[in-house]
């Protein structure tokens, strides 16, 4: 009789081990799956844009051959948006092999509500081109996503920066850009593109 119990106990323990195992691959699969589906669906597959260099000739060298020591050489002031971005964008658009393309204007600044002041990214986009490349019009949690075009002065927020701020639909958040100037956007719709 001991051994008969002995023998129900270990059988229903390599079955609760096995049980496990296979529950644990199958989690483990499906979230490997959702993650690498998440992460394609949310950035683009090709980027183009201007990358900080410092000058390869510095202004000493042009006029003085002979010795110059020139320490800690700054990269130079310019803008890093790229050159011509409306022909490219109308180039790559027409090629067939390509399904979307989007330009993008990014730049940070503080957001603010009330006491509330969060530092974050603005991305300017256009919203037509924006949705069939990451179908954002799913993923809109409240509020509307084409309102962001009608009229200027909408905007669409992620859902974390909202609970962040405490914000909400109609709210007038203050942008303030790092060179100090500042304007109000009214919130239009909130996204949840994560977890």
């Amino acid at each position: 009789k001991a051994r008969k119990s002995q023998a129900i106990i270990a059988i229903m323990s390599v079955a609760f081990g096995i049980m496990m195992f296979v529950s644990m691959v199958g989690f483990m699969t499906g979230l490997n799956e959702f993650t690498d589906a998440l992460m394609i669906e949310n950035s683009p597959h090709v980027r183009f844009f201007n990358d900080i260099s410092v000058s390869p000739v510095n202004i000493l060298d042009k006029t003085n051959k002979d010795l110059n020591m020139v320490a800690h050489v700054k990269p130079k002031e310019s803008l890093l948006n790229l050159k011509d971005a409306s022909k490219a964008i109308k180039e790559m658009s027409v090629n067939p092999d390509v399904k979307a393309v989007s330009g993008v204007v990014t730049f940070q600044a503080f957001y603010q509500l009330g006491n509330n002041n969060i530092s974050g990214m603005i991305i300017g986009i256009d919203p037509d081109a924006e949705d069939r490349l990451f179908q954002l019009k799913s993923k809109v949690v409240e509020g509307s996503y084409e309102q962001i075009s009608v009229p200027a002065d909408n905007m669409v927020i992620g859902w974390s920066l909202a609970k962040r701020m405490n914000g909400k639909l109609g709210d007038n958040l203050v942008i303030i850009t790092t060179d100090g100037n500042s304007f109000r956007m009214k919130v239009s719709g909130i996204l949840k593109t994560g977890m």
